[in-house]
């Protein structure tokens, strides 16, 4: 990439590695690192005009969902994937599902020369997750 003037490197991370929670710690801190390897490696490529950002999905209904409901029967299944999606959409200020394409959008994004001034960010594609637990949290103070 530095030997063809430079580039962009995209990187996936999770809002697991942007906010603290309980459970799967051991996922929410490898997150977490590659969001710092997404910073360092931005300052130590600019240099060659190689700009490294990740993206940070929030939970995106894909075919993995399923997978968490195995020995289920179909109905259960159903019944389960529906209450999943129906806390994800609660989850969010936008009440409605990400998907695949919304993460790839912001793929296309970084890997364009219309984010040529943009490295070392992490993009949260998450309906305002973040951005809205953070909200909530003050409310309650």
């Amino acid at each position: 990439m530095a030997a063809h003037g430079g580039g962009s490197i995209v990187n996936m991370t999770s809002i697991g590695g942007i906010q603290a929670g309980g459970g799967v710690m051991t996922y929410r801190a490898s997150k977490a690192a590659v969001i710092q390897f997404t910073k360092s490696a931005a300052i130590e490529l600019a240099h060659y005009e190689i700009r490294v950002n990740a993206i940070a999905p929030g939970n995106i209904p894909t075919p993995l969902l399923a997978t968490s409901a195995a020995g289920m029967d179909r109905e259960r299944i159903e019944q389960y994937e529906a209450a999943i999606r129906q806390t994800m959409r609660d989850d969010r200020p936008l009440k409605r599902e990400g998907t695949p394409e919304d993460i790839a959008e912001a793929a296309l994004y970084f890997a364009s020369e219309r984010s040529r001034y943009v490295t070392g960010t992490v993009l949260p594609v998450d309906g305002g997750t973040v951005a809205g637990k953070a909200i909530r949290s003050q409310r309650r103070t």
